[in-house]
C-alpha cells in the first residue's frame, strides 16, 4: 500500500497509545528507524500505520529487555540468523537474572523470618544454635582496612543479598574497646558462592550460645559493657562464656543525631550438657528460654 494514502497521526497520538515517550520516538526517528511525513502548513511530524507497526515491534524488544541501540541494531538488520542470535543471547541474559532473582528472593526472605524472630523474642534470653558464618575482616575498632584485597572483596560482597555487617568483641575484658568489624554471610550461602577461608575471611563454626537482642548506639562506646546485663545473668546461673562473642547488625538507622543499631548477638556457652544440669536443678527455664528480661 502507498504510505502517501494512509490515515496520519500526530506524535503525541502515537506516544500515548504506545505508552512512548515523545522523546523516545524522535531517538527512532534520528536512527533513520521511522521516516515520518511533515504536515506542510506547519512542519509537524506525522506517522502512519507503518510507522506504528514498526514502534509496536519496538515496544515488544523493549518488553523483552533489549536496550534500545540493541534495537535499533535488529531493527536495521532483517536476517533472522542475526535476531535469533541476540534472542539467543537475550533469553540466556534472562535465566541468569531469574536465577540471581531467585537468591534475591530468599535473601528477603531470610532477612524477614529474622526480623520477626526478634520481634517475638524480644526482652530474652535464648539458649540456641549460633549459625555456621563466614566472616570477611574489614576494619579493627573504627578504622576500615585500607588493604587492596580487602577492599576488593568488600566490593564484591556488597552485591551479595543477606550479607551483614558484624562485630566480634572480645571475652577477656568487659570494658575493652577492642573489636573487629566484618561483613558476614551463611554458610550455606558462602558454599554457593565458593567462598572460603584465608587471610581476611575466618569460618564462624556452630556454637552453644546464650542468644541476645541488643540496641547499639553511636552515642555509645562499641564494648562488652554493652552486653553486661546479660553477662551478669549468665553468672548468676552458672553459665559460663567461653570464646568471644559474635554480634550480627540487623538493621542500622538514622535518628535525629545519633545512629542506632539492631544486633542478634551470641555469647559461647559450655556444652548442653551444663544447659541441662542447670535445667534440671530448676536454675534456669528450658524452653528455649533462659530468662525474660
Amino acid at each position: 500500500m502507498l504510505r502517501g494514502l494512509i490515515n496520519k497521526y500526530k506524535i503525541n497520538y502515537v506516544a500515548k497509545i504506545l505508552g512512548l515517550t515523545s522523546q523516545a520516538i524522535r531517538y527512532y526517528e534520528k536512527k533513520g528507524l521511522i521516516l515520518p511525513a511533515r504536515v506542510e502548513e506547519n512542519q509537524y511530524r506525522s506517522y502512519d500505520a507503518w510507522d506504528i507497526v514498526l514502534l509496536l515491534r519496538t515496544r515488544a524488544y523493549r518488553e523483552y529487555g533489549f536496550a534500545v541501540n540493541e534495537i535499533v541494531d535488529i531493527l536495521k538488520d532483517d536476517s533472522s540468523e542475526h535476531l535469533i542470535e541476540k534472542l539467543d543471547k537475550r533469553g540466556k541474559e534472562v535465566e541468569t537474572e531469574i536465577e540471581r532473582l531467585k537468591i534475591v528472593l530468599n535473601g528477603l526472605k531470610y532477612f524477614k523470618s529474622r526480623m520477626e524472630f526478634v520481634q517475638q523474642n524480644a526482652g530474652r534470653y535464648l539458649v540456641t544454635e549460633r549459625p555456621a558464618m563466614y566472616m570477611l575482616y574489614i576494619q579493627k575498632e573504627y578504622e576500615m582496612s585500607d588493604h587492596p584485597e580487602v577492599k576488593k572483596m568488600l566490593s564484591e560482597w556488597c552485591q551479595i543479598p543477606n550479607v551483614f555487617p558484624c562485630t566480634a568483641l572480645f571475652l577477656d575484658d568487659v570494658t575493652a574497646k577492642d573489636f573487629i568489624g566484618a561483613q558476614c554471610i551463611l554458610a550455606e550461602d558462602a558454599k554457593r558462592l565458593q567462598i572460603k577461608e584465608d587471610r581476611f575471611v575466618s569460618y564462624i563454626e556452630p556454637r552453644t550460645c546464650v542468644y541476645a537482642v541488643i540496641e547499639i548506639s553511636s552515642k555509645e562506646e562499641l564494648t562488652n559493657e554493652i552486653l553486661k546485663p546479660v553477662l551478669d545473668y549468665m553468672k548468676d546461673v552458672g553459665l559460663k562464656p567461653v570464646d568471644d562473642i559474635f554480634a550480627r547488625w540487623l538493621t542500622v538507622n538514622k535518628l535525629e543525631s545519633q545512629y542506632k543499631a539492631l544486633a542478634e548477638v551470641w555469647i559461647p556457652i559450655e556444652d548442653k550438657s551444663k544447659v541441662s544440669m542447670l535445667y534440671a536443678k530448676n536454675k534456669i527455664d528450658f524452653n528455649d528460654v533462659i530468662c525474660y528480661i
